[in-house]
Order: structure tokens, then sequence, then C-alpha cells
């Protein structure tokens, strides 16, 4: 009996394992991953969408941005008429004129969005170009990128027309900017008070009154190691200065014109494009002069009455033929000398010799209209200057001499 199980047993054996054995394959290798293609530009489809779709959310949202800038700077530009209106009416002429400084900034400023808006257009172009390239778009993409292209198209348009728009409103700020009035009274750097005589071209300044003592000394006389201050000496009461000849006051006219003429050059009215180009200032070295005869025309037509007789710089016509002869006998010259208020027999006006001296005779100096407006331009540019150093800005540089 025991036998027999043995027997079985082993038959079980036999019979279960054999056949697994043979079914298992002789020598058999490791199992192995599918091989991988080398070929570099494989693509996978999802990849290759996902990549369309972010290209597709960029050129979107690059043409929102644009569309939101075009409307800020079609809401600027219309403020702009405005703001210049608003700025013509001010009664104050320097206020007038920073306005106008400020609103022309604000062009330039805009136009130069404008050209940065044009370089980011180009860019924006070339985006949805590349794009379009790509095969197997979706219709929609397809569609929207047409659409994209046609807007950055249009974007590029309006962009043009806002430019030329610009240009020409920036002139016209510049040209009100020089359309306003030159002031009707000034204090020079040397403190002496210059008023508006007459209007149109014949226009000029002349000094309040005539030059006093401590002006003339100020200048002509400085005391040692102390650099010249005229302003000063407008505070200091002082007498006419009088007794003195023709070529003393043409003396004292030189130095003031030295002195004063780096106030009325501007050396670079546009710095940097920061502020807008106007004509540029008188650069005469001789801005302050005697009146001559023209002038006295129109200072007696305008009432102007000073205390002394002034020099005149101008020849005085012989009256008569003997003093014409005497004169070219003698070869000597005169000149006018006014008298509003007839300290002097003869009349008004009569003529003296440039050496005589007098002490009722002194004189007033004149300048060109030109030179109030550039000296009132010159300080609003300091004090917008000043201003911009203030808020930590740079002050546009000056060019090299």
């Amino acid at each position: 009996m025991r036998s027999f199980l043995v027997f079985v047993f082993l038959g079980c054996i036999y019979c279960g394992i054999l056949p697994l054995l043979a079914q298992a394959p002789t020598g058999a290798q490791p199992a192995t991953t599918a091989p991988v293609d080398a070929n570099p530009d494989l693509r996978f489809r999802a990849l290759e969408e996902h990549e369309q779709r972010g290209a597709v959310l960029k050129i979107r949202d690059k043409l929102l941005y644009e569309r939101g800038e075009e409307a800020k700077r079609v809401r600027n530009i219309a403020g702009f008429t405005n703001t210049l209106q608003s700025a013509l009416m001010t009664p104050d002429d320097m206020q007038q004129l920073a306005g106008l400084v400020t609103l022309w900034q604000e062009t330039n400023k805009t136009l130069e969005e404008v050209n940065s808006a044009n370089r980011r257009q180009l860019e924006l172009i070339g985006l949805i170009d590349n794009a379009m390239l790509a095969g197997g778009l979706p219709p929609q993409v397809a569609n929207f990128l047409q659409e994209a292209k046609k807007q950055a198209n249009q974007l590029g348009f309006n962009q043009i027309n806002q430019a030329k728009q610009l240009r020409g409103f920036g002139q016209t700020v510049q040209m009100a900017i020089i359309n306003v009035p030159p002031p009707k009274s000034y204090i020079s750097q040397s403190g002496i008070t210059m008023l508006l005589c007459r209007q149109g071209r014949d226009a000029f300044y002349v000094s309040e009154k005539p030059i006093s003592v401590a002006q003339y000394q100020a200048l002509t006389q400085p005391m040692a190691g102390t650099n010249i201050n005229l302003a000063d000496a407008k505070d200091i009461p002082s007498p006419t200065k009088t007794g003195l000849n023709l070529v003393e006051a043409l003396h004292f006219c030189h130095l003031m014109s030295r002195f004063e003429q780096n106030a009325y050059i501007l050396l670079n009215i546009n710095r940097g494009n920061y502020y807008p180009l106007i004509p540029q200032a008188r650069t005469e070295k001789q801005l302050y002069a005697l009146p001559d005869n023209k002038q006295l025309q129109l200072l007696s037509l305008a009432g102007y009455s000073p205390t002394c007789a002034l020099w005149i710089n101008s020849p005085w016509p012989p009256s008569d033929l003997e003093t014409e002869r005497a004169q070219e006998r003698f070869a000597v010259s005169f000149n006018i000398v006014w008298d509003p208020q007839e300290h002097f027999a003869g009349g008004k006006t009569f003529g003296e010799l440039p050496f005589a001296r007098y002490q009722q005779l002194g004189f007033v100096v004149v300048t060109p209209l030109q030179t109030g407006w550039n000296l009132r331009w010159q300080r609003l540019l300091n004090k917008m200057d000043a201003d911009l150093a203030a808020r930590g800005g740079d002050i546009p540089a000056l060019p090299a001499q």
C-alpha cells in the first residue's frame, strides 16, 4: 500500500513538471523594452498642439495690449487741443509759456510712445507670420491668426496717422510759444528795470530811469577782490549819474552787454528734445546801447520823460549852413542831446560835442525786443531744470562747446 502511494506521488510530479519544462524556451533572453526612435525631428502631436496654443495666446495678449495702448493715446491726443486752448487763455505770460512747454513735452512723449508701438507692431506681425507657417492648424486658429494680422496692420496704419498728427500739433505748440508776447517789463541780470516801448517791429526796451551813480560805479569801478554785482546797486538809493561824456556812456553800455550776454545766449534750447526748439537768441556782443534818433522819436511819442537830458547815439544834423561849414573846418561832429525838461536853452534837442560834460546830462540804455523775450525764456528753462532736479530727474545736458 505504501509503495502504491509513493508511485502515485512520483507520477504526479513527473506528469506536471515535465510538460512545463517542455514549454519553457531553451536559452531564453531577458525581456527588453521597445527600441526608441533616434530621429531628433520626432514631434508629438500633443506637444505641437501645446506650442501652437502657447503662440496663439501670446499673440492674443500682445494684440489686446496694443489695442489698449492705442485707446489711451487716442484719449490723450483728443485732450491736447483743450489743453492748448486753456494755456492760451492764461492771462499771465510766464504761466502761459510754462503751460505751453509742458504741453509740448507731453506731445513729444506721446510721439515717442507711438514710435515704440511701431517697433512692437512689427514684432507682432512677425509672430503672427511664424504661427501661420505651422501646418495642421485648426480652422478656428487659422481664422484667428488672419484676423489678428488684419488688426495688427490696422494698428500700424493708425500709428502712422497719429505720428503725423502729433508732429503737426507739436509745431502748432511751438509757434504758440514763439508768439507769446514779450514781457512788458523785466529786470535785467544787473538789476536794471527795463520797460517795453511801443509794440510791433519797432518795439524795444528802455531803462525805466537814467542810470544811477551806484549802477554806474558798480560796473565801471568794482571794489578790488569782489565780483561785479549790479543787482545790489538797484537797492541802493542813488542819484542819477550825470556829468559824463558820450564816450563814457558808450563804455558803460559795452561793459553791461559783456556782463549780461551769457544770460541771453541759449546754448542749446532744444536740450536733447526735452525743450521745444525756438529761434536762437541774439548773440551779438552789444546787447545794450544808447538810444538812436529813431528810438528817440518813439520815446517822445510814448511820453517817456527822463529827469535829465540824455545822450543820443546819432549825429546831430546842422540846422544852418554856417554851422555845417564850421564842423567841416574844425573836423568835429556833434551828437544829439535830448532835453525834454529843457534844462538847457535851445529847445528839446540840440547838438553837442562827444566829449562835453554837463551836470544835467546823463543817459539811459536800450535793448532790442528779443532781449526781454529770450531772458524770460532762459529763466523759465532754468526754473524747469531746478524743478526736475528737485524731483530727482536728470537735467538735460548742454552740448559740448
